[in-house]
C-alpha cells in the first residue's frame, strides 16, 4: 500500500490493531479487565522471557510493519487536514459554516462508533462460533465450517480461490492457486468428508505424496485444523516471497532438505545404521512432512522417549522415505523462510545442494561460488565437510529473505546460551534484550509445569515446594527449590542465512538440553 492509494483511517487503525493482536497471541498475552495489577504482572511473567529477537515474533519485521502503518496513518491524516482546509477556504460558507462543520464532525463520530460496535459484534460472533464448534458433534456442520474457513483463510493469505463442480457425482473441488503452487481440495458434499488434498507446482514437477497425505489428514480431522492452517500459511509465505523476489523459495528449501538428508546418510554409514546414536551423538534425524510441511530435524529426546522407541522400525520407515510419525514427539527444528530487512543470496536453480560432494569439481565451483570460511567438523565423520556459502554473482539470486528455524517445543536457555546462538546466527552487537523485571528465572521455568508461574515471582527469596505421590510407595515426597534468578530466554525461532549454521545450532541446543534435563 502506498500514499498514492490511501486507505480510510478506520481501516488502517484496524490493521494496526490486528498487527498488535497477532503479536499478543504469539506471545501468549491475554488481556482481561479482571484481577489486580500484581495478578496481571504475574500472569505476564512467562511472556517476558519470550520478548526478544529469538522469540516467537519476528521483532524486526513487526517494528518495520508497525512503523510503516503509523507513517501511512500520519500521511493520510495530514492529507485529509490540508485538503479539507483548502476545500473549505474555496467555499462561500460565511453564513452557517460552523453549523456545517459541526454536523460533519458528528457524522464522523457516529461512523466511528458504528464501526467499533460492528467490530465488537463480529469478534463476539467469531468467539461464539469457535466455542460452538468445540462441542459440536454434528459432522455436517463441522465439515461446512472447515470448507468455509479454508476458503476465507486462503483469500486472506492472498491466494486465489474458486470452486469447481465435477461432471459426475457429488464431489466438488476447491481450487487454490498462487504464483507457484496450486492446491486442489476434493470433497464429497453428500458424505461430508475430504477426499484428497493435492499440491502441484507450476515451475517444476516436484510433487510429493507425503505433503498431500499430511494435508489431507489434517483437513479431514477438525482437531488438526489449526495445524493445517499453519502449514497452508507456510506454503503461502514461500509462494508470496517467491513472487515478490527473484529467489525461488521452494527451491531453497529443497536444497536444505537435500543437505540434511545427505549428512544423515553419511552419519548413518559411519555408525553402521545406529540411528539412536545419530540422535544422541550426531546431528539429528531428518523428518520430512511430519506434522509440518517441509524439512524438520529431530535433535533431542528425553531418556524414556529414547528407550520406548522402536529404532528398527524407525530405520525401515526412513529407508522407505515415508513419514516417521513416531519421531513427532521428539524435540525438533523446523526449517522455513521469512522476509528479512537485509538482502541475502541463494543458490541458483541449477544447483540443488549447498554441501560439496566428493564428485563435485571444487575448482569449477570456486569460479562461481564463495566457500564457507572454514570447514565444518562433524564428530562422527572422518573428514570435515565443505559448504557453498553464496554465489559470487548475486545479481539474480539476492532477495530480502532469510531462513528461519522454529523450535518445537520452545527451549529455555540462559542469557549466555542465547547470545551464543545470536553470534552463530550473525546477530553481532548483542541484540538480546535486557532482562525484563517480570521475567521468570531459568529455575522457575524448569518447574513451570509443576508450580504455576502465577505463584512465582522474580527474585523470590522463599523456597518453592511441591508434593509428589508415587504409586509404589505409601509416602508422599516433598520437593523444594531455592529460587535463584538465573536470567533466561525462551527460544522459539532462530533466523539464519547459511544452511551450515543449522548444525552449529543443533550442537548448542543439544548440549543445553543435556545440561538442564539430565
Amino acid at each position: 500500500m502506498t500514499e498514492a492509494d490511501p486507505k480510510r483511517i478506520h481501516i488502517l487503525l484496524r490493521e494496526l490493531q490486528n498487527l498488535i493482536k497477532n503479536a499478543q497471541e504469539q506471545w501468549g498475552i491475554t488481556l482481561t479487565g479482571q484481577g489486580s495489577i500484581n495478578d496481571k504482572l504475574k500472569a505476564f511473567a512467562p511472556v517476558a522471557n519470550a520478548v526478544h529477537p529469538l522469540g516467537p515474533v519476528n521483532i524486526v519485521g513487526l517494528s518495520t510493519e508497525f512503523s510503516q502503518k503509523i507513517a501511512l496513518i500520519r500521511s493520510t491524516l495530514s492529507n485529509f487536514r490540508n485538503t479539507t482546509v483548502h476545500d473549505i477556504s474555496q467555499l462561500n460558507l460565511s453564513i452557517g459554516s460552523d453549523s456545517l462543520l459541526k454536523r460533519y464532525q458528528f457524522a464522523l463520530l457516529e461512523e466511528s462508533n458504528n464501526l467499533n460496535t460492528v467490530s465488537e459484534v463480529r469478534e463476539n460472533i467469531k468467539i461464539c462460533k469457535e466455542l460452538a464448534l468445540d462441542i459440536c458433534q454434528n459432522s455436517q456442520d463441522t465439515f461446512k465450517f472447515v470448507i468455509q474457513q479454508t476458503s476465507i483463510f486462503c483469500k486472506q493469505l492472498g491466494l486465489k480461490v474458486w470452486e469447481v463442480e465435477q461432471s459426475h457425482g457429488s464431489t466438488l473441488t476447491l481450487s487454490i492457486s498462487g504464483s507457484i503452487i496450486v492446491m486442489d481440495i476434493k470433497f464429497d458434499e453428500t458424505a461430508h468428508k475430504i477426499v484428497q488434498v493435492t499440491i502441484t507446482y507450476t515451475h517444476k514437477p516436484e510433487d510429493d505424496d507425503r505433503i498431500d497425505n499430511l494435508l489431507t489428514l489434517q483437513l479431514s480431522n477438525f482437531r488438526y485444523f489449526k495445524l493445517f492452517k499453519k502449514n497452508l500459511q507456510a506454503l503461502a509465505t514461500l509462494d508470496t516471497l517467491s513472487k515478490i523476489y527473484s529467489a525461488n523459495c521452494f527451491h531453497c528449501i529443497r536444497c536444505i532438505s537435500n543437505d540434511v538428508k545427505s549428512i544423515y546418510e553419511k552419519e548413518f554409514s559411519a555408525l553402521a545404521g545406529d540411528i539412536q546414536k545419530i540422535l544422541t551423538d550426531g546431528h539429528g534425524i531428518p523428518l520430512f512432512h511430519v506434522e509440518r510441511v517441509g524439512p524438520s530435524i529431530a535433535y533431542w529426546a528425553p531418556k524414556f522417549r529414547i528407550h520406548e522407541t522402536d529404532w528398527n522400525n524407525v530405520k525401515d520407515i526412513i529407508a522407505k522415505g515415508d513419514s516417521c510419525e513416531s519421531l513427532g514427539l521428539f524435540y525438533q527444528l523446523w526449517i522455513m523462510m521469512e522476509e528479512s530487512r537485509s538482502r541475502n543470496t541463494f543458490l541458483p536453480i541449477e544447483r540443488n545442494h549447498y554441501l560439496i560432494e566428493e564428485n563435485d569439481d571444487e575448482y569449477e565451483l570456486l569460479q562461481s561460488y564463495d566457500f564457507m570460511p572454514q570447514d565444518l567438523t562433524f564428530p562422527l565423520l572422518p573428514t570435515p565437510l565443505k559448504f557453498l556459502q553464496q554465489p559470487k554473482d548475486d545479481s539474480q539470486t539476492s532477495a530480502n529473505i532469510q531462513f528461519v528455524l522454529w523450535l518445537f517445543p520452545p527451549v529455555y536457555v540462559t542469557d549466555t546460551v542465547a547470545k551464543e546462538i545470536e553470534d552463530l546466527a550473525g546477530f553481532f552487537g548483542s541484540r538480546i534484550m535486557t532482562d525484563d523485571p517480570k521475567s521468570l528465572s531459568l529455575e522457575q521455568l524448569l518447574i513451570s509445569d509443576i508450580v504455576p508461574p502465577a505463584k512465582m515471582t522474580r527474585g523470590s527469596t522463599m523456597d518453592v515446594s511441591w508434593e509428589k505421590k508415587f504409586e509404589d510407595s505409601p509416602y508422599t515426597q516433598i520437593y523444594t527449590l531455592d529460587i535463584k534468578h538465573t536470567n533466561a530466554k525462551k527460544i522459539e525461532r532462530i533466523p539464519f542465512i547459511y544452511p551450515f549454521q543449522i548444525f552449529s545450532f543443533i550442537e548448542v541446543c543439544y548440549g543445553h538440553m543435556l545440561l538442564i534435563r539430565f
